[in-house]
C-alpha cells in the first residue's frame, strides 16, 4: 500500500501542490490532468527523487525517506523522457540497469531476458537501442522498470509522442503486468487509462479535483451529456453556451455533437438531440473546462 498524506511543494514562491492525500492499493491508477497540473512534481515526489515540503509518502506504513533503500528495491519507475545509452543492446542495457538494481549477477540474464519477453522484444534484445523506434524505446523504459518484479510501478507520460499504434501496445503491456502490483500512470492522454485504470485521480492546480472509478465519475456527469444533430452555422453558439466533447461532419451538411450541459438553453440549437452516458473524456473536460472558466456558465460540472 502506497499512501501520501497532505504533500506539500512549492518553487521558490510558487506553489505546485496543495495538501494532496490519497491511498494507492493493487491496480491501475491513472492520474490525470493538463500540463502545468503538478503530476510530474508528485511522481518525482513518490519515486523518491524530489523531497516534498510537508507531508509524506509511505508504503507499507513506512516513510519511503527514512526507508529509500527498501523502497527502491520495490519501486519500478518509467521517466517520461527517453535517456539511455544508445550504443547498448536491449540485453546489455538491462543488464546494466539490474546491476544498479543489486539484483544478483547469477539472476541478471533471467530477469533482463523476463522482462523483453513481456514487453515483446526478446527478438531483437542484440540489437543497438540507436536502431529502436520511439515506441520501442519506450517498451525499453517499462521493461528495466520491470526488473526486480517491483511491487510499485510508476510510469509519467508513457506514450508521450508515440502513434496510435504504438500507444496501444504500450496499454496492453501495462493492463498484462499489472497483477498483484501498484500501478501509476501520470498522463494527459486520457485513452491511456480508460479502458484499463481502476480508479481515476483528476489532478489540477496541485489539487486533487475528482476521484474514483470511471464508472463513478461518469456518473456524477448523469443527465448533463447529449448527442444531437445542428446546422454549421449554429455551432459558434452552440460553443458559447456548452462544453463540446466531439464534433462529426455528416453528408447533408449537418453537424454531429456531443456536448456537457448543466441546463437546457442549447434547445433552440439542436435537432434531434438525446440525453447519453458519459465517457471519462467528458469527465476531463467538464472538470478543466469549469476550472479554466472556459464554456460559461452553462458549462457542464462534475
Amino acid at each position: 500500500m502506497l499512501e501520501i498524506k497532505f504533500l506539500n511543494k512549492s518553487y521558490g514562491k510558487k506553489q505546485v501542490l496543495f495538501g494532496l492525500n490519497y491511498t494507492f492499493s493493487d491496480g491501475v491508477y491513472g492520474l490525470l490532468g493538463p500540463n502545468g497540473a503538478g503530476k510530474s512534481t508528485l511522481i518525482q515526489i513518490m519515486t523518491g527523487n524530489l523531497t516534498c515540503d510537508s507531508g509524506s509518502v509511505s508504503y507499507c506504513g513506512k516513510d519511503i525517506r527514512k526507508h529509500s533503500r527498501e523502497y527502491r528495491q520495490v519501486l519500478g519507475y518509467v521517466p517520461q523522457l527517453q535517456g539511455m545509452y544508445e550504443m547498448f543492446t536491449a540485453f546489455q542495457f538491462l543488464s546494466y540497469m539490474a546491476a544498479l538494481k543489486s539484483i544478483p549477477k547469477q539472476k541478471i540474464p533471467l530477469e533482463a531476458e523476463a522482462a523483453l519477453e513481456i514487453v515483446g522484444l526478446l527478438d531483437v534484445a542484440g540489437k543497438k537501442l540507436s536502431t529502436y523506434s520511439g515506441g520501442m524505446k519506450q517498451r525499453i523504459l517499462i521493461a528495466q522498470a520491470l526488473l526486480g518484479q517491483p511491487k510499485v510501478l510508476i510510469l509519467d507520460e508513457p506514450t508521450a509522442g508515440l502513434d496510435p499504434k504504438e500507444r496501444i501496445k504500450i496499454r496492453n503491456f501495462i493492463s498484462r503486468i499489472a497483477e498483484e502490483r501498484t500501478v501509476i500512470i501520470a498522463t494527459h492522454v486520457v485513452s491511456d487509462v480508460d479502458s484499463i485504470a481502476k480508479e481515476i485521480l483528476l489532478l489540477g492546480e496541485g489539487r486533487i479535483r475528482r476521484h474514483g472509478s470511471i464508472q463513478e465519475l461518469c456518473s456524477q456527469l448523469s443527465g448533463q451529456v447529449y448527442e444531437a444533430r445542428i446546422k454549421s452555422e449554429a455551432l459558434e453558439k452552440l460553443e458559447e453556451r456548452v462544453v463540446i466533447s466531439n464534433i462529426q461532419e455528416l453528408p447533408d451538411s449537418t453537424i454531429q455533437v456531443r456536448f456537457i450541459a448543466k441546463d437546457e438553453n442549447f434547445r433552440g440549437l439542436v435537432t434531434e438531440g438525446a440525453e447519453v452516458s458519459a465517457n471519462l473524456q467528458e469527465v476531463y473536460l467538464s472538470v478543466f473546462s469549469e476550472q479554466d472558466g472556459r464554456g460559461g456558465e452553462n458549462a457542464g460540472a462534475v
